[in-house]
């Protein structure tokens, strides 16, 4: 029996029903980014060639009949997605503490003793077992209802009082699992009760989530268990479902069950994903967004609301929310659409969020959720820039040529050449390439030679010259840090987006190595970007 999250799960199955909405009938190009990159994993791992056109369709899983106890189960694929002449099942998770899998005692009991392996061990590890789950001293539950003055249930333990009270079978029961962890795990995971094969789990809702191929996972959980209070089982543990120490359930509908849960499954997830994705910079770079949102709407609470609360006056009648931009925004600096400064921004509402539509987000809330949410004000002075845990080596700006003029013109005299300066290679086994970048960029070879020894008073004999070229990189750099440092508007433009970018989209708080600040304006230093080789042309500013 497949689950998402303990307690009310309407907000899973809904996100089941989304995914297939957005899958089912598209061609790859109609699918969003996020899902796009999703299928062509699953192309990638199974040799499948796929073209823009192609359509995916995709299906709810529907319950099949369960041998033994002859009644519909839900399987282990929540969906299924179909591409080409294979299918593939999808096993969905979202939010943390996932039950992965239930089942009955004694049909769990039966499928072990028809494994090879355990055929040979001794039998009263089974009533071990039914001891352990029944919680009641009996090995069928069968113990009368006494209680103490607190209400409990005299006789009846948790999984891990079971540990102290009955070490010795503890260690046999411990001993079946990790005899016979591949089989469980591939049974709690992967296959269930009827046989129903998940191909990938997939953490996540239809924007943002992570996702990994069976055969990873398990080699995952076999490789590298993990310990738990309760009995390990790989990365899973197992446990009681129900010991009702109250005694509340008088009908033993939820008790006598195992359950199998894997607390890690989404870290887990993200950072197989990493190890395995091809662009790893931006699966990273969502993951840190989502985070940092996913934190502050789940804990109201945190001190990060106390450091915003401080700069933006939030009023505590009020209700606040952290919304992650989507898409391209307008620049005033490019003239069209790029990527703007901030990643996230702050949302007041007079009442609080739908429950329903955070949980069934995972608390992950986008600007695609605007159109749900009533009565809403952006705070516009609330743009966040948050980037990658423990990053070193991110870019503050990064601008064409192009772009790069529209900056400077007023403020730099023969920006052409000095552009040419900043992009030419000055070490010796690159600056044969010099001659290509000149043509590229219209410079005039001739009078650019002659610029750099009447402005620079620089003898350069040929743009191939490295050693004099690289003098020239090192006093174009230190005049556009003047430049930038005498001149706050232009500074604020290139490091928060104030004044290319509308509100929220510049930023105002920057989000970096776990720590919320103001300090925007860092120490940095000029570079060119990558693509040069590739006739791609751009200057940039990083952090020191």
């Amino acid at each position: 029996m497949s689950m998402h999250i303990t307690g009310n799960n309407s907000h899973g199955f809904s996100n089941e029903e989304i995914l297939v909405k957005c899958l089912n009938n598209k061609s790859l190009q109609e699918l969003s980014s996020h899902l796009k990159q999703f299928i062509l994993s699953i192309c990638s791992d199974n040799q499948i060639s796929i073209s823009d056109n192609t359509i995916i369709t995709s299906e709810i899983a529907t319950k099949e009949l369960d041998p033994v106890s002859n009644k519909k189960i839900n399987v282990k694929p929540d969906f299924y997605i179909h591409i080409k002449d294979s299918t593939f099942g999808i096993s969905t998770k979202i939010g943390n503490g996932n039950s992965v899998h239930q089942e009955d005692i004694e049909s769990f009991i039966n499928w072990l003793k028809s494994l090879n392996s355990v055929n040979d061990c001794d039998e009263s590890v089974y009533n071990d077992l039914r001891l352990l789950i029944w919680a009641d001293g009996t090995i069928d539950g069968t113990a009368p209802i006494k209680r103490d003055l607190k209400g409990n249930v005299i006789g009846r333990f948790s999984t891990t009082q079971f540990k102290i009270l009955f070490s010795d079978k503890w260690t046999k029961i411990q001993n079946l699992l990790t005899n016979n962890k591949e089989a469980i795990i591939r049974r709690a995971l992967f296959f269930g009760k009827v046989g129903k094969e998940v191909h990938y789990i997939y953490h996540g809702n239809e924007r943002h989530g992570s996702w990994i191929k069976q055969s990873k996972l398990l080699e995952f959980n076999l490789e590298n268990e993990i310990e738990k209070s309760t009995f390990n089982v790989g990365r899973l543990s197992f446990q009681t479902y129900n010991a009702d120490l109250k005694g509340t359930d008088s009908g033993k509908k939820k008790r006598g069950y195992i359950q199998l849960k894997y607390g890690n499954i989404q870290n887990d997830l993200a950072n197989l994903m990493l190890q395995n994705t091809n662009n790893i910079g931006t699966f990273e770079g969502n993951i840190e967004e989502f985070s940092f949102s996913k934190l502050l709407n789940k804990n109201k609470s945190h001190s990060f609301w106390k450091y915003l609360s401080a700069d933006l006056n939030l009023d505590t009648n009020n209700h606040y929310y952290v919304i992650k931009v989507v898409g391209h925004k307008f620049s005033k600096n490019a003239k069209k659409k790029v990527m703007c400064k901030s990643d996230n921004y702050i949302i007041r509402t007079c009442t609080p969020i739908d429950r329903n539509l955070l949980l069934k987000n995972d608390y992950q809330l986008t600007e695609e959720d605007l159109k749900l949410i009533p009565n809403y004000e952006i705070l516009n002075n609330s743009g966040i820039s948050v980037k990658l845990k423990d990053s070193k080596n991110y870019t503050i700006t990064k601008m064409s040529v192009t772009n790069f003029k529209d900056a400077f013109t007023k403020y730099i005299d023969e920006i052409d050449n000095k552009i040419a300066t900043l992009i030419f290679y000055c070490d010796k086994k690159q600056v044969n390439k010099n001659p290509t970048i000149a043509n590229n960029l219209n410079v005039n070879i001739e009078n650019y030679i002659k610029f750099c020894n009447e402005y620079y008073k620089i003898n350069v004999t040929s743009i191939l010259d490295y050693s004099a070229l690289g003098k020239l990189t090192t006093l174009v750099k230190n005049e556009i840090k003047q430049v930038i440092d005498a001149n706050i508007d232009l500074k604020e433009a290139l490091f928060q987006g104030k004044g290319w970018f509308n509100p929220p989209y510049y930023t105002s708080f920057l989000f970096s190595h776990g720590k919320l600040s103001k300090e925007l304006l860092m120490p940095y230093h000029i570079d060119n970007g990558s693509g040069r080789s590739k006739g791609k042309y751009y200057i940039t500013i990083k952090p020191n």
